[in-house]
């Protein structure tokens, strides 16, 4: 209509109708191409902040190619909008997740749990950076090819707010890691003379950065607001004190190190303190003690070399191989003697470099562990060389040992020995302490015989008691107590004689031979032991004082003293009444003695109208008679006694006299 009418509104109706039209496409245009990065910020706002990174990577990815293939957000001011609104977002969520209130409480606490916080908001944010010259600065000139300078803008223009907010991270990051370097110091125990007082400084040193960092646990601003300059201000003032800290902590360092008399304490010395060493003022200052641990290393190591020498150039005892340890087996006792020496070196050597210092990585460190591995070379060298000559001849000794008899006889005494050998002891005792020592490749004849090595303590314990029970026999026995086993004595030794020539300790059938000699030794045994009692019990009888009734008859002379005053006369009243106990104890002593020969012959298995028994009775008849003439002994003794003149009282004739007439009576 306008148009018809030729008017004056045409013209700008025409503009605006241009205008709409190329807004309108432009808007389409823009929301179809960020549909995508508004439902991916979408989903970054609701997910957890741990998971955050791949979005922030994706995000980016996404901003690229907007500008890439859209139209109208490929001018800079566009993209600078869009990406200072997700640094501004992820700005936001990181201050949600570490809470302006709690962050610095940490200090007071959970101090670990909030640093890890800290650390993981600084990698989501180094991250952004990160994909930001991955996708927008490297793929740029790939994606656009035709124009690839349309990205070089400042990256100050989009990351100034969020430079500043990283950097207050990074900030606080420090606060809470010096906090917890120097929270090590609250169990640290120094030895040495001073380490009571070296320690306790240590202590306080503890307590002042603790203080210190509580303080800002106490803060009344946004410590995560980086236009706050008083965070700024109050670090500035933590980190001039604990400049002064490092100072005295490297003082209690050094001075603790000279305490130090070995290496082992050294380099523990060092690990404790190990974080605090690498702050810079103190590492200036403990700097040459790296040097001396190297020096205390290479001590040890010409310490180690100078027992190794001796040990090798040591003269062979008679065995053939140098004495080391007096608990241990030869063998074992080397291969252990020289796995103590490469542990001694192994342990130091792995902590001393663990140590993270260039000393650590000099041509002086070089030299001194190629002196290692050499000191360690020729120890496992020594240690191989002697398994390798156990392993060529312990085959040999366990075969010999196996086809030996299992007793041997003494031929001029013929008393019993048992014959397990040496050798047979030394192999099983090497092979015990190998398995102690997890010792691999043992030779299979000695992984064998260990195999068995209860079945044959079973056999030595048992063939020792057979012996011990025979020698007993053959010792105690008196010339006239032999003849009445010598039958039994002689049917033992034929069925000892196997043991001696032809059974062996690899034979079947040994356990059995063993079992059914022991019940006979035992056997035998247990009747000669009873026997020997019952002879020793009758000796007592007549020989021991106060050692039953016909003691008193040997130890109380028949005719006392009255009142048992050596002035009063004989008491020659009571003689009958003493007499008639006398008899009665000698009487129950013949009772006692008469039981145990008749326990004696059955014991023995005697033929009681057999001389050699009757030989036997004669002998105990013996010692009955010698306690009668005991008895008669101490009576007469007694009346001598009376009969001297100067126990009488009476004078030189008188009481002689007086004696002779009782004694004629």
């Amino acid at each position: 209509m306008l148009e018809k009418a030729n008017s004056c509104y045409w013209p700008a109706l025409q503009s605006m109708f241009k205008d709409v039209s190329t807004s309108l496409e432009e808007a389409k245009d823009v929301n179809l191409h960020l549909q995508p990065l508004r439902i991916l910020l979408e989903e970054m706002e609701q997910a957890d902040y741990s998971q955050l990174q791949p979005y922030v990577d994706r995000a980016l990815c996404t901003v690229c190619l907007l500008r890439a293939h859209c139209q109208h957000y490929s001018s800079p001011a566009r993209v600078i909008v869009v990406l200072q609104e997700i640094c501004n977002l992820l700005i936001e969520m990181t201050r949600n997740f570490l809470s302006p209130e709690d962050v610095m409480k940490g200090l007071q606490g959970e101090i670990e749990e909030t640093l890890e916080g800290i650390r993981l908001s600084i990698s989501t944010i180094e991250k952004l950076f990160q994909s930001y010259s991955t996708y927008c600065s490297d793929l740029m000139p790939t994606l656009l090819p035709e124009d690839p300078q349309l990205w070089e803008f400042p990256p100050s223009l989009i990351f100034r707010r969020t430079d500043s907010f990283l950097h207050r991270l990074k900030t606080i990051e420090e606060l809470y890691q010096t906090a917890i370097e120097f929270l090590k110091l609250e169990k640290a125990e120094l030895g040495g003379v001073r380490g009571n007082i070296l320690g306790s400084q240590v202590f306080r040193i503890y307590e002042e950065v603790s203080e210190l960092s509580k303080s800002f646990a106490d803060c009344k601003y946004d410590p995560l607001d980086p236009a706050e300059e008083q965070l700024n201000k109050d670090f500035v003032e933590f980190q001039k004190k604990i400049q002064d800290v490092d100072r005295r902590l490297a003082t209690i360092f050094c001075q603790g190190f000279d305490d130090c008399n070995c290496l082992a304490s050294a380099v523990k010395l060092v690990h404790m303190f190990a974080s605090l060493l690498e702050r810079p003022l103190i590492k200036a200052e403990v700097s040459p003690y790296y040097s001396a641990l190297l020096g205390m290393f290479k001590a040890e190591l010409e310490n180690v070399k100078v027992l190794y020498d001796a040990q090798t150039a040591s003269p062979l005892p008679p065995g053939g191989s140098p004495a080391i340890n007096k608990n241990m087996p030869l063998v074992a006792g080397q291969l252990k003697w020289a796995l103590e020496l490469q542990q001694r070196l192994e342990g130091p050597h792995r902590d001393l470099f663990a140590i993270r210092h260039p000393v650590m990585v000099s041509a002086e460190a070089k030299l001194v562990s190629g002196e290692y591995k050499e000191m360690m070379g020729l120890l496992q060298g020594y240690r191989e060389k002697v398994y390798e000559e156990w392993v060529r001849r312990v085959s040999q000794d366990c075969q010999f040992s196996l086809e030996q008899p299992l007793i041997l006889r003494d031929p001029v005494s013929s008393i019993l020995s048992v014959n397990f050998s040496k050798e047979l002891i030394a192999v099983l005792r090497e092979v015990k302490y190998l398995n102690f020592q997890q010792q691999k490749d043992i030779p299979g004849s000695a992984e064998s015989l260990f195999a068995q090595n209860e079945t044959f303590q079973k056999f030595v314990d048992n063939l020792d008691l057979i012996v011990g029970w025979y020698n007993e026999v053959k010792r105690r026995l008196l010339p006239v107590e032999l003849p009445l086993v010598a039958v039994e004595l002689e049917a033992v030794d034929g069925q000892l004689a196997s043991a001696e020539h032809t059974l062996f300790w690899h034979h079947e059938g040994v356990m059995e031979y063993i079992h059914e000699m022991r019940d006979i030794l035992y056997d035998l045994q247990a009747r000669v032991q009873k026997a020997k009692l019952n002879m020793d019990s009758i000796t007592q009888l007549m020989e021991v004082a106060f050692a039953g009734a016909l003691r008193e008859c040997s130890a109380t002379p028949l005719f006392e003293r009255k009142d048992s005053k050596e002035a009063a006369l004989l008491d020659l009243d009571g003689k009958a009444n003493t007499l008639t106990k006398r008899y009665a104890a000698i009487s129950d002593a013949g009772t006692k003695i008469q039981e145990m020969m008749e326990e004696n012959a059955d014991l023995f298995k005697a033929d009681k109208s057999s001389q050699i028994w009757l030989d036997y009775v004669g002998y105990i008849d013996a010692i009955v008679l010698d306690g009668f003439f005991s008895l008669v002994h101490k009576s007469l003794q007694l009346l001598l006694t009376n009969m001297a003149p100067e126990t009488t009282g009476l004078g030189a004739g008188g009481g002689t006299r007086d004696v002779k007439y009782h004694a004629g009576h």
